[in-house]
């Protein structure tokens, strides 16, 4: 059947000298030779021309610039029709098919008349055995799809002949006339993606085009692959992958039927954005640039997609859609990637034997497998992942630990809040709102900057789709187990072996600590402890890390950076403990300063050092930026973790590393870490750490009696962080220290090692019993629960809602020492407590004298500020209510069993214009952060709020100059009658918030490691 067919071979070259032996002795050893053969050589300046010519090659020589397209029709047009059914086999100069493929196509052929275009099995070149196509289609955001795994190899199991939207252009088979009828190669397509135009052309005037894939034909790819350089003129540049995009955005453009036009561009433009930012995370600039340089080439030129469309449309038979069968549907894609994610996650915990077989496949792409060591041997084939994840410890271990939460939290399911945790809003995207606030409605109103855990706890909802309390709920549930985790790895980096790590973690999850911030809704110290050992490995304080490389230092200080934002405690620590350090360093390297003058030291060798540990200095700080700024303005702040002020322990409880409060472990339960200290400062090995430790905890019981001001209260440091310092610095230290000692205690004479052995034996086991004991009984009591109530009465707080937003002050009377808070009406959020302010004095003094009965004038000042409402919980002392009775401007509206409510009189609307002649009060209708309205006549506007210099007042778009009020309140004086619109300027507020994003973009692209090129990857492991 095979002699009835004609074959012409077209044999294209350019710079292929390394690969075109092979190629040469391919064709010529054919089963079914050839009738004739034709080679054009497109200006190769290697000795391709002269191995064509000396293999008796008829050979046509023409620019270097030329595309293929271009240059197969130049070869055809001085190869006349040799007959009917002459078909053009096309062979690529990178392209070697095996000795019976001809054969196997011409066969496949013979009985389909309607087929236009046959192309065999393509293979790796240089790695045989890896699938590179069988047949080709295109993805809806112009992806070349081959539906084929990554590093799939030839098992037979895509063996046959099928149908395919398209075969690659190496070793396809074309029948000439229709070829010659379909317009050929669209010359607009020089390189990349003609073979899927192509393809997607014969389909539509009504021929087939099937992938015989049991010819086979090995294949390089040199141009896709960056091995040689792209010299087409389309190529701008020189650049394949600028090529390659622009002709995939090509083809879709000009072959979708009109109506799909639209969704294919939106695809080819989002799909590029995405690309162009992997690129850029990658350190891949270049290719970023393709991506969108890609979609700019064809806007430049639209006569070329006009003209392309109408040339196609002569040619049309068929309805563009037929070729819908072919297009890879979006679930498809989604599988796959799902498929490859899955593949790493099962390869990273099979044991060895098993892991092996991904190996090869992960090893070019940078993975690297982690498996833990079984407890014994078992058959390869007898494993299931349910008993491999059993049979190793860690996994059990975070079993029972996940177990043990999971009834500790029996009455934390829902939205949960309480002691120091506010009320979650309902959505992730209300956080991230608030960060970008320049003005909080919270108490008498802040402008204060958020802190960036508020954002980064938003971005991390997405875990949860967006759905902020169940994140926060799952984040309390799966703390302690995240804890372990993170805490065992870190250990076991640091060169602990398997049974001493799973120690080490176990009595850090069972530390007084942990389940006290739990218990007590403490945010940042969670994230603290789940985040901080990681630093201990990195050592950021160290000189090794002066001779790291920039990317390790960048993603220490991306890592530092986020600890930061939870605990600012510790960016204080941070930035005292580097700026000692460059002193230090710069004292240590004077001389060099000195003698090449600062200019040549800057940028001499020698400074690399200073300039990383500067950049660990500087960087976080950056990240955190402008909410790290205001830190320094007010260093107390350093003090303050995020949420509510709640009490803390007593000095002796710090010093038995319990944080103490509401919800921590009774005394008796001590923490082993107050034994390591001890074991550790008798040993000379781990004095220093010892040291270290015991003052950091030292800082901690100094602390723990000091109280502060801020986040709309006063009360003692929360000391949880210093702890968890001490622990970290202990425990690896004390493990690693013990796993080197345990061996030769059988052979030592009985002493002091003996004795803190047994010692601490015995506290860690009573900690690891005793504490989840606790946890499950008694510890599970907290502050911390589902479906808390409100703070004020159901029908002030129903005044939330009400444009106005009347303030409420609510009271409290604890042994002897009223607490007051100012409510606008509903629970504290998330993130709001962080961004109260402390009253202005006016206020303060109103609410003292309101208290010791001399506050003739605190209604007057307090309604000012727009307070409506006082409300006193229950306990309600009865000389403090007669006092507030008796005193002008309060009038008691309610008394119940939680407690009495006064109204006060004359209180302010948030925005207030009273006019200069008739002194008459208007209430200017007013927004959640600003107002407008219209006024007839000259007068003072005053804003219930608390003064900052933001505030800006525009009369009929002119701005009116800011004023403060005897008592302190925003006011402006208005010359005339007009449009009035108040706001508050939030341009400084945006560019900070965009200064810092900027940042993190750029800290970020720096701490990843960098894309490899695709001319630096291995050939083999390259799919196209």
């Amino acid at each position: 059947m095979a002699d009835q067919f004609f074959v012409t071979t077209v044999l294209v070259t350019h710079d292929g000298a390394t690969w075109l032996p092979e190629v040469i002795a391919a064709i010529s050893s054919q089963s079914r030779p050839v009738e004739q053969i034709i080679a054009i050589d497109t200006g190769s300046i290697d000795n391709s021309a002269k191995l064509l010519k000396s293999s008796g090659i008829k050979t046509i020589i023409e620019n270097r610039d030329i595309g293929y397209g271009d240059a197969v029709e130049h070869a055809l047009a001085v190869t006349p029709t040799a007959d009917e059914n002459e078909w053009i086999w096309l062979i690529h100069d990178d392209c070697a098919p095996e000795k019976n493929s001809l054969a196997l196509l011409l066969e496949a052929i013979a009985n389909r008349p309607n087929v236009a275009i046959a192309g065999p099995k393509l293979l790796g070149w240089y790695e045989r055995e890896n699938l590179l196509e069988i047949g080709v289609s295109i993805a809806g955001n112009g992806a070349r799809w081959t539906g084929l795994e990554d590093g799939e190899k030839n098992q037979g199991q895509h063996n046959g002949t099928f149908e395919v939207l398209a075969v690659s252009t190496a070793g396809a088979l074309v029948k000439r006339s229709i070829f010659e009828e379909l317009g050929g190669l669209d010359i607009n397509l020089a390189l990349f993606r003609d073979d899927i135009d192509l393809g997607w052309r014969a389909h539509v005037a009504g021929y087939s085009v099937i992938c015989v894939a049991d010819a086979i034909a090995y294949h390089v790819a040199a141009a896709a692959n960056e091995r040689r350089t792209v010299d087409v003129s389309e190529a701008f540049l020189h650049r394949p992958l600028l090529l390659d995009r622009r002709n995939a955005a090509y083809v879709l453009l000009v072959n979708s039927s009109w109506w799909m036009l639209p969704w294919v561009a939106f695809q080819l433009l989002t799909s590029s954005i995405g690309r162009a930012l992997l690129n850029l995370l990658a350190k891949l600039p270049g290719y970023a640039a393709d991506e969108i340089a890609a979609v700019g080439l064809l806007l430049i030129h639209p006569a070329e997609l006009f003209h392309a469309r109408r040339f196609r449309k002569k040619k049309r038979l068929l309805s563009p859609r037929v070729i819908a069968r072919f297009i890879p549907p979006r679930i498809s894609q989604i599988r796959l990637g799902i498929e490859r994610i899955s593949t790493l996650i099962v390869g990273s915990i099979r044991p060895p034997e098993i892991e092996s077989k991904y190996a090869s496949s992960f090893s070019d792409i940078g993975v690297i497998g982690e498996s833990f060591d079984e407890l014994d041997s078992t058959p390869a084939n007898s494993h299931s992942i349910t008993r491999t994840l059993i049979l190793k410890p860690p996994f059990l271990g975070m079993f029972f630990v996940t177990i043990i939460s999971i009834i500790a939290s029996r009455s934390r399911f829902g939205n949960i809040s309480g002691g120091a945790l506010a009320v979650a809003p309902l959505s992730g995207i209300d956080l991230i709102n608030k960060y970008a606030e320049s003005w909080h409605l919270v108490g008498l109103g802040s402008g204060a900057s958020t802190p960036p855990w508020v954002a980064l706890t938003g971005v991390l909802s997405v875990l949860t789709l967006g759905n902020l309390p169940f994140f926060i709920t799952s984040f309390f549930l799966l703390a302690p187990t995240i804890i372990y985790y993170a805490f065992y790895k870190n250990l076991e980096r640091m060169g602990s072996s398997k049974i001493f790590a799973l120690v080490g973690a176990g009595l850090y999850v069972a530390s007084p600590v942990v389940w006290t911030s739990i218990n007590q809704g403490r945010v940042g110290t969670l994230m603290a402890l789940i985040l901080a050992p990681a630093l201990l490995y990195l050592q950021p304080f160290s000189r090794s890390l002066e001779i790291s490389t920039w990317r390790r230092t960048f993603a220490t200080s991306l890592l530092a950076g986020v600890i930061f934002a939870f605990n600012p405690i510790f960016l204080a620590m941070w930035v005292l403990i580097h700026s000692i350090l460059i002193i230090q360093r710069l004292l240590e390297m004077r001389d060099h300063f000195q003698e090449m003058g600062w200019k040549r030291y800057l940028f001499a060798p020698e400074s690399d050092g200073i300039k990383r540990r500067f950049a660990l200095l500087i960087t976080p700080w950056l990240l955190t930026f402008p909410w790290s700024a205001s830190l320094f303005f007010h260093p107390t702040q350093f003090l303050l973790e995020p949420g509510i002020p709640t009490a803390a322990g007593n000095r002796w409880q710090v010093l038995l590393a319990n944080p103490g409060g509401s919800g921590s472990p009774p005394l008796w339960m001590i923490s082993p870490v107050i034994f390591f200290a001890f074991a550790a400062m008798a040993l000379r090995e781990l004095r220093t750490i010892s040291l270290l430790a015991t003052s950091i905890l030292s800082v901690g019981i100094i602390l723990s009696a000091v109280t502060i001001t801020g986040h709309g209260s006063t009360s003692a440091v929360w000391t949880g962080q210093l702890i968890v310092v001490a622990e970290i610095l202990l425990i690896p230290a004390v493990i690693i220290f013990g796993e080197r000692l345990f061996p030769s205690l059988r052979t030592m004479k009985f002493g002091r090692y003996h004795l803190f052995t047994g010692l601490i034996s015995v506290v860690t086991a009573i900690s690891f019993i005793g504490m989840p004991f606790w946890a499950v009984t008694t510890g599970a009591n907290s502050d911390v629960k589902a479906g808390q109530t409100q703070i004020v009465p159901a029908f002030i707080s129903s005044l939330a809602d009400t444009p106005a937003r009347p303030k409420t002050i609510v009271m409290k009377v604890e042994s002897s020492r009223t607490i007051y808070s100012i409510s606008r009406g509903s629970d504290l959020e998330l993130g709001d407590a962080d961004v109260i302010t402390v009253p202005p004095r006016e206020v303060v003094m109103a609410m003292n004298d309101l208290v010791t009965g001399a506050g003739l004038t605190s209604a007057k000042t307090l309604g000012s500020y727009g307070i409506a409402y006082l409300y006193i919980a229950n306990p309600v002392p009865v000389e403090l209510a007669r006092v507030i009775d008796g005193i002008g401007g309060f009038v008691r509206i309610s008394s119940t069993t939680a407690g009495i409510a006064w109204r006060v009189s004359g209180a302010s609307p948030r925005i207030l214009f009273v006019d200069d002649l008739s002194k008459a009060r208007i209430q200017v209708s007013a927004t959640d952060v600003g107002g407008s309205g219209q006024v007839d006549r000259a007068g003072v506007v005053t804003l219930a709020e608390k003064f900052d210099s933001h505030w800006k007042l525009l009369l009929d778009g002119i701005s009116i100059p800011l004023e403060r009020s005897d008592i302190g309140l925003p006011t402006y004086h208005l010359p005339r009658g007009g449009k009035i619109n108040l706001i508050h300027d939030g341009t400084a507020h945006r560019a900070l918030i965009s200064l810092q994003l900027l940042t993190l973009i750029i800290v970020v692209v720096l701490a990843l490691p960098a894309g490899r090129k695709r001319k630096d990857i291995l050939l083999e492991a390259i799919l196209l």
